[in-house]
């Protein structure tokens, strides 16, 4: 048999982290590609120097490195062609992170209504361009390879467009901007396009009449907001829209849905707004109860049907309904039931961490910056002690976090387990719960959502009369009891 050689193609390199021995990473698409061991020792065999042809070899060998070549990821190569040094496998000290939701500032160009970081003060910090290139050489040092990039508002550092050089000469994606759009432009976009970034933009979006301008206590945000869409997406790229519902924007959900659909939105997401931050101050009495969204959310959805699916669109908790899939819906309330209470109880934090405006690592918002009891990446304080972001990783609340398991959550809770649901929910959100007193507490939300309100049977009658043709996903049993009865 002739001798076969093959090689990673150049923008695809080895890489390791503590809980993760070995995977790909695709350059291009900042993408880290996981195979099962066999398939990890064919790609590290693609390195000019094994040859495929030899009969030691299992068979499976073969297969993957030309399922590789099909992929683009390896090309067939003569003997003794190398990996380049990016190519070569480098391990990093730490544990995996898919993603890291960074605040770069507290500061803020809007007044919003219901900021939860009261950021229109301008009282939470930013850190000075040191500190922020501090965290990105921790960044790279960990194998973070995408970030996206909040506030406050981001546009407003004078320095953002240095933070995007030096972003993508250390070679981390910026796979979402999180703005108001006020300060979006054609120079921001040329500076993205340059330095081959291709970032998701997601704005707010909280209807027409007005009342956008009203939320962010900003006139004409409104304008600025359509301005930014347009000018995004003339660029090819994606922009998700996020609206915040309340009593006063409630009954214009149609209007925000069909609008943003003639702008070519990628995706919206509804969601009512949180009793918390400014809200509690300047909601002029416009506060929406969770079960008040739920039934303007049933009375809308025929209209999305009336109007053709004009968008991706997304009701946390309720419903997401996609045009290019118009054979299903998804409940977003229900996980999928895995059937083992030893998978993670935190499975929305695996792979993900934010880092906020002062420096500190965060699970997630809802569990606060204190949860992991470690000094911040950076300070501009030479006083204030920090840690590595190895270290804060590496810490025993990190590790002990990240090991927790639904059985942790089901020995320690009993009324969950007795409820014949908790395979669906794992107990809800447990920041929800940890505001209510303790990370292994009841979420509330999670209880009046599917046993007292019973919001997926809700959800599945309307849309069974709707569109009949349409099944849900997940589809538990206590669905699928509806969805076929018993003849008598």
């Amino acid at each position: 048999m002739e001798s076969r050689f093959y090689l990673l193609c150049d923008h695809v390199a080895l890489r390791g982290w503590n809980n993760l021995p070995c995977a790909l990473l695709d350059s291009r698409s900042r993408g880290v590609l996981i195979g099962n061991r066999a398939q990890t020792e064919t790609a590290l065999a693609c390195n000019g120097k094994t040859d495929f042809s030899n009969i030691l070899l299992p068979d499976c060998f073969r297969e993957y490195a030309e399922e590789l070549v099909s992929r683009g990821l390896a090309r067939p190569c003569r003997e003794g062609e190398a990996l380049s040094a990016f190519q070569k496998f480098q391990k990093y000290p730490a544990p995996f992170l898919n993603n890291v939701h960074w605040e770069i500032t507290g500061h803020c160009n809007f007044r919003c209504r219901h900021c939860y970081m009261s950021a229109p003060g301008n009282h939470l910090p930013q850190l000075s361009s040191a500190s922020v290139f501090h965290i990105i050489d921790e960044l790279v040092s960990c194998g973070v390879f995408n970030v996206a990039l909040t506030g406050g508002e981001p546009l407003v550092r004078s320095d953002f467009p240095q933070i995007v050089e030096v972003l993508s000469e250390k070679g981390i994606n910026i796979d979402h901007i999180l703005s108001n759009g006020a300060l979006v432009d054609e120079k921001l976009l040329d500076l993205l396009e340059r330095c081959g970034q291709h970032p998701v933009l997601y704005l707010s979006y909280d209807g027409t009449d007005g009342w956008h301008d009203w939320m962010r206590g900003v006139s004409g945000a409104g304008e600025m907001a359509e301005r930014a869409i347009k000018l995004w997406r003339s660029r090819g790229l994606e922009v998700w829209v996020h609206a915040s519902l309340h009593k006063g924007n409630i009954g214009t959900i149609r209007d925000i849905v069909n609008h943003m659909g003639k702008l070519d939105v990628t995706k919206l997401r509804f969601a009512p707004v949180k009793n918390e931050g400014e809200w509690l101050l300047h909601s002029d009495g416009n506060e929406l109860s969770y079960s008040a969204f739920l039934e303007a959310v049933l009375s809308y959805l025929p209209f999305y049907f009336e109007d053709a699916m004009p968008i991706h669109l997304i009701f946390p908790d309720i419903v997401e309904l996609c045009p290019d899939t118009p054979e299903i819906y998804l409940l977003p309330m229900l996980r999928n039931p895995t059937n083992s209470l030893d998978s993670m109880l935190l499975r929305c934090r695996r792979g993900m961490i934010e880092i906020n405006c002062s420096g500190k690592v965060c699970l997630c918002s809802a569990l606060g910056e204190d949860f992991l009891e470690m000094p911040p990446l950076a300070s501009d304080d030479p006083g204030v002690k920090t840690a590595s972001l190895s270290e804060i990783l590496g810490g025993p609340v990190y590790r002990r976090a990240m090991a927790l398991t639904c059985r942790s959550y089901f020995e320690e809770h009993s009324p969950c387990s007795r409820c014949e649901r908790f395979s669906y929910c794992y107990g809800g959100c447990r920041g929800m719960a940890l505001k209510e007193g303790s990370l292994f507490g009841r979420s509330p939300l999670s209880c009046q959502m599917l046993i007292e309100e019973k919001w997926p049977e809700r959800v599945f009658e309307v849309m069974s009369h709707i569109r009949p043709d349409m099944k849900p996903v997940p589809f538990p049993d206590f669905l699928k009891e509806e969805f076929n009865p018993k003849q008598p």
